[in-house]
């Protein structure tokens, strides 16, 4: 698709609102897709995901059910799962190639996305930080990729709100950011235990639910909600 000034603006404007994530594989550069946007509002007042080459040339636009947060790139740069904005419910699978939304999955009745995933190396499993509202803490769901993404089961955060996760170069170590903030879907966003905020940094084993480390904030900093990760050599 040919790129307009106007697409160029809202573009630069969408990077300084920091709704971007930038891809690295090659799949995607060879598919023209560089970068993709979460929430971009529409004229109506909706929400739409969108993909762009490096030149800000719009290679997809899809509208999606409610606001996105963040994507979780598949590792041969095939897909893009899309998850809601807590405390949505949603997900979208959309195929980079074709720039259009190949499967749609929830969560369970009683679990709620918080935006963040990542695919296991060989993009089998997904891996998606969720919120077990009733017993009041983090999880990770597990998701089969080869069959429909069926939740196939789910492992502790060992926290209160997980936001992000990665995996590391071992491929078994997810790092998950628990936020610490305690939250309802009928006061979505509410923070209900400042008093008592706990946030952590842990290291779990994909395989088992296993804690290999646990790292957090000493108590004057415990306000500190911890939610984005980079990951840098490992």
């Amino acid at each position: 698709m040919r790129s307009t000034g106007i697409e160029r603006r809202s573009l630069l404007r969408l990077f300084a609102a920091g709704a971007f994530l930038t891809l690295g594989p090659s799949p995607l550069r060879a598919a023209g897709v560089t970068y993709l946007a979460a929430r971009v509002d529409d004229a109506a007042g909706g929400y739409r995901a969108a993909g762009f080459s490096p030149s800000g040339a719009c290679a997809f636009d899809l509208p999606i059910p409610a606001r996105g947060h963040s994507f979780a790139v598949d590792p041969v740069g095939q897909v893009a799962v899309l998850f809601a904005r807590r405390p949505g419910v949603f997900a979208l699978v959309i195929d980079l190639s074709r720039g259009i939304v190949s499967t749609e999955f929830s969560t369970p009745e009683n679990r709620h996305f918080y935006g963040h995933g990542v695919f296991s190396g060989d993009g089998r499993l997904l891996y998606a930080t969720e919120n077990d509202f009733e017993g009041e803490h983090g999880v990770i769901g597990i998701y089969d990729a080869t069959d429909g993404y069926r939740r196939v089961g789910e492992l502790a955060s060992h926290g209160i709100g997980p936001h992000d996760v990665r995996l590391l170069s071992d491929g078994n170590t997810l790092v998950v950011a628990n936020g610490g903030i305690l939250t309802r879907t009928d006061l979505p966003r509410v923070k209900l235990n400042l008093p008592t905020t706990s946030p952590s940094l842990c290291c779990v084993d994909r395989r088992d639910g296993t804690l290999l480390q646990k790292f957090r904030f000493e108590n004057a900093l415990r306000q500190l909600s911890i939610r984005h990760l980079a990951l840098g050599k490992n």
